[in-house]
């Protein structure tokens, strides 16, 4: 493997990393910011959307990245496996941007979108394990 392969591979694990943070962080700083005093909400709901950014960059960060290792990488053809993990990759992608949008409504006051947040927050979660899960099978 080149040194670039390896740089480019360090920054993807390091936005995997950052990506699970964010999306076993967001549950955390969602449940205190419903539990707050008034004058605490300020500074956690700026935290949250520290957290929802940092996760919105990493998302981007790992498709850009492993598109690169794709490219320069994969020398063997890649099953179905790899199939799935880029479908799941999609579907994170699609329950994130929804979330994101969720949480705006939620921020006016939505109550219905409030109850959604923890549900999609859970989905996404579970969306990331199972993209990490699909790429263990995928390369072993």
């Amino acid at each position: 493997m080149t040194l670039f392969f390896d740089v480019v591979l360090a920054v993807h694990l390091a936005a995997l990393a950052l990506a699970g943070l964010a999306s076993f962080g967001m549950p955390m700083v969602a449940r205190a910011l419903a539990n707050a005093p008034p004058e605490g909400r300020a500074a956690l709901g700026a935290l949250r959307g520290r957290i929802a950014n940092a996760g919105l960059m990493a998302l981007g960060t790992l498709v850009t990245t492993g598109t690169v290792l794709l490219l320069i990488g994969v020398n063997k053809p890649l099953g179905l496996w790899f199939g799935a993990k880029l479908t799941a990759v999609f579907v994170l992608a699609c329950v994130v941007f929804y979330a994101r949008e969720n949480a705006a409504n939620a921020a006016k006051g939505d109550a219905a979108a409030q109850a959604r947040a923890p549900k999609l927050a859970r989905l996404s979660t579970a969306l990331l394990l199972l993209v990490i899960l699909l790429a263990a099978l995928a390369f072993g």
